[in-house]
């Protein structure tokens, strides 16, 4: 990484990325700094693999959208979409997120990717579905040689092209699933909200410590055999179902099911994190290729961040965040102090 590299990521730990403060920091012009990041990608080209590195070796790939709201209209890329946070239309831009996730370790990010919308899209930044992004993301991940046992993912790529080319490709998804959705079972048509008169909560098996009561359930979708998870969960004192589509391999229990579906929550703490802690979302430049770059630079300072707790496991989020400003902002200045002229040539 370059000193400007390392400068940015120093702000961005210490919650001051501004062109400004980098300049400051690297003795450059503000126009340096803000140049950089509008024209200079920190994107490396080993950059999934490079990530996906510092995962355990047992891990899910954990696939969704996350935003960024605006208020500036003259930013390129801007466009309308719903906000469930809002429940209601934001101007923005959306992001495809990409991490490798484990119930029992941190949540690893390994990229944070500008999705154009449909009505923006250029030869440059073309637009994909959603279900076109999440193949493309899961075949890039195999090609670089990044192992996951299979694909967790929300509601929104519920659907019958997403579902077929996981089957095809014999590769594993955990997928929820909406409770108009028909399936074939035991040879009739139903939707899932149907299957529940065949799955009462007192034939699922208990899940103590979740709350949850669960079965797996063989049916056929879009003439795909494939398993539906039933999870009854109390939230409150009420009982209320929801659904998950699987087509993981027999042999993987229901509870290491569970268990996968559980980690999925890992994206959702680094989407939390980024936007609180390391000013994701916070871009004022006109240009999409400083905000794709904005993205890159608050992923690459995440995992400054996770370096400095597997090293101390003990800290908190926040301690290690400090340590890892402290550590980054050292590398700056002795790199600044070795530019600077000696004192003969003053």
């Amino acid at each position: 990484m370059s000193n400007l590299h390392f400068a940015f990521l120093t702000g961005f730990l210490l919650r001051t990325p501004s062109a400004t403060s980098i300049a400051d920091l690297c003795q450059v012009s503000k126009s340096t700094a803000a140049t950089a990041l509008t024209s200079q990608t920190f994107t490396r080209v080993d950059h999934l693999m490079e990530r996906a590195s510092v995962a355990a070796s047992t891990v899910y790939l954990a696939f969704d959208y996350t935003q960024s709201h605006h208020t500036g209209s003259e930013m390129q890329g801007l466009s309308y979409t719903y906000s469930s946070s809002h429940q209601a239309s934001k101007l923005g831009q959306r992001y495809a997120s990409v991490a490798l996730v484990h119930s029992r370790e941190l949540p690893v990010p390994i990229s944070l990717t500008y999705a154009v919308s449909r009505e923006l899209e250029t030869y440059q930044y073309p637009y994909l579905t959603p279900s076109d992004q999440l193949i493309r993301v899961i075949t890039a991940v195999k090609v670089q040689g990044i192992h996951f046992k299979g694909t967790l993912v929300d509601a929104e790529f519920g659907n019958k092209q997403v579902v077929g080319h996981c089957v095809t490709h014999n590769d594993s998804l955990l997928v929820r699933m909406k409770s108009n959705t028909r399936v074939e079972y035991c040879g009739e048509e139903m939707t899932l909200k149907s299957l529940l008169s065949h799955v009462p909560r007192t034939c699922c098996h208990s899940y103590p410590k979740l709350n949850w009561r669960a079965k797996r359930i063989a049916v056929r979708y879009d003439g795909h055999a494939v398993d539906i998870l039933v999870i009854w969960r109390n939230i409150k004192g009420t009982w209320s179902a929801f659904f998950l589509l699987s087509t993981f391999p027999q042999a993987t229990s229901l509870g290491e099911l569970i268990q996968a579906w559980k980690a999925r929550w890992g994206i959702e703490v680094i989407h939390r994190f980024i936007k609180q802690n390391l000013s994701f979302g916070n871009c004022q430049y006109r240009d999409i290729r400083a905000h794709q770059n904005w993205a890159d630079l608050a992923v690459d300072a995440f995992h400054l961040i996770l370096r400095m707790r597997n090293e101390c496991p003990m800290l908190s989020w926040k301690s290690a965040q400090l340590q890892a400003a402290h550590r980054c902002l050292e590398r700056v200045r002795t790199a600044v102090l070795q530019d600077l002229p000696g004192l003969e040539a003053a």
